[in-house]
C-alpha cells in the first residue's frame, strides 16, 4: 500500500482560512501519493484514541 498525504488547501470561499469546519465543496482537502516537499510536511495526530479511530475510519476517500 502506497503511502498518502492528505491536505487541506483551501475553504469554502477558497481562502486559507476563515471558512467552516469540514469540507463543504468536496474539493477542500486534497490526497495524492507521498512526496518529499521542499518545506517539510507537518504532521498532527490525535492524542485521544477514539479520536485516532474515527480519522482512520475517514480512510475510504483515500
Amino acid at each position: 500500500m502506497a503511502v498518502k498525504v492528505a491536505s487541506a488547501r483551501s475553504d469554502e470561499n477558497k481562502a486559507a482560512h476563515g471558512g467552516k469546519a469540514g469540507d463543504q465543496t468536496g474539493k477542500e482537502v486534497s490526497t495524492q501519493n507521498w512526496y518529499l516537499h521542499k518545506k517539510g510536511w507537518r504532521v498532527f495526530r490525535a492524542k485521544n484514541p477514539g479520536v485516532a479511530e474515527k480519522i482512520a475510519e475517514q480512510g475510504d476517500w483515500l
